[in-house]
């Protein structure tokens, strides 16, 4: 199935991208959820945390680490929406003139797909090779770059249509 794209989102939906810092007001981490403002749906968020560890939630865990947003973990119930949630995620770090790529180890075949495709048929993309000192496996080709994406064309639609919400919370420890 093809990638989603805003115009993917029924009326009642948003994207919602969360700052998650600790108690000493450090990142912890960074989440983007595609949520619902239908009580009742899964994705119902208006600062509930229902929604946490619901198994049918769609989003995605960032680490951040100096001039790159690590993919750590990526939940997507329905085909297409997870490339979406990856392409806000490259939107955001290369805004923040930071590159956008994979965890060290743990990228299932899926995943490792969407990273190939990212390298060799996306035009609005453009990568650049990890540091020497990046943790690759020698054979891991996709995985052995960080990504940028040239225009911010989904995070701007978003905003533009009333479809993306910002927020922060405090948590005890990042996992």
């Amino acid at each position: 199935m093809p990638m989603k794209t805003p115009s993917d989102l029924a009326p009642n939906e948003f994207v919602q991208f969360m700052r998650c810092n600790l108690q000493d007001g450090t990142l912890g981490h960074l989440e983007i959820r595609l949520l619902s403002t239908t009580e009742g749906d899964f994705r119902y968020s208006e600062g509930k945390s229902e929604t946490d560890h619901h198994p049918n939630v769609t989003q995605i865990f960032l680490r951040v680490e100096p001039k790159v947003w690590v993919v750590d973990s990526v939940d997507a119930s329905e085909a297409g929406w997870g490339p979406f949630l990856y392409d806000i995620a490259m939107e955001l770090a290369t805004m923040q003139g930071c590159g956008l790529r994979s965890h060290e180890s743990n990228v299932n075949e899926h995943a490792r797909r969407i990273w190939q495709y990212y390298a060799t048929e996306r035009q609005d993309i453009s990568r650049k090779g990890l540091p020497r000192t990046a943790k690759r496996p020698r054979n891991a080709g996709p995985l052995r770059h960080m990504y940028f994406k040239k225009s911010p064309d989904f995070t701007n639609e978003l905003k533009a249509n009333g479809k993306w919400k910002e927020c922060e919370r405090t948590i005890t420890e990042w996992g």
